[in-house]
């Protein structure tokens, strides 16, 4: 049998969760687990409910990770805060892009120590940085994918 690991396992419902995404541009998929590897919430990116869904050449951001402030998607982490019932006892977040700059700054507000990414972010070296000065881990996915 050809069990998944817990990083994969975990990994590959962040990129299911992605898919639900109406962001055209980039869908990214966020999974919260506690110290137990129990799932605490999901998330993905997207308007808020009620508003229309996002289309091909009427996004007002010409450049990815640039301008945030005029879009009005939720980003994935955020998403997945706002479902999870028990914020302080997030441990590790499996994330499909590693988290900008606001997120991570949300996310330093939880007990989260660690934040397994498959893809940075544009500018993800200064969310980077910012995080780690807590001493908490910032993972790239590849370096953990086939242990």
């Amino acid at each position: 049998m050809n069990r998944p690991t817990q990083d994969q396992y975990f990994m590959e419902i962040a990129h299911v969760a992605a898919k639900r995404s109406n962001c055209y541009k980039r869908q990214v998929g966020c999974v919260m687990i506690d110290a137990n590897n129990r799932i605490l919430s999901t998330g993905y990116n997207g308007v808020p409910q009620g508003y229309p869904h996002c289309e091909v050449g009427k996004c007002p951001r010409d450049t990815p990770g640039k301008d945030l402030n005029i879009c009005l998607a939720t980003h994935a982490e955020m998403n997945a805060l706002i479902q999870c019932h028990d914020k302080d006892k997030i441990w590790k977040i499996y994330v499909t892009h590693s988290p900008c700059l606001p997120c991570t700054i949300v996310l330093l507000n939880t007990i989260c120590l660690h934040i397994i990414y498959d893809e940075p972010y544009p500018g993800f070296e200064t969310s980077k940085a910012v995080w780690e000065k807590l001493n908490r881990n910032w993972i790239p996915y590849e370096t953990i994918r086939n242990k």
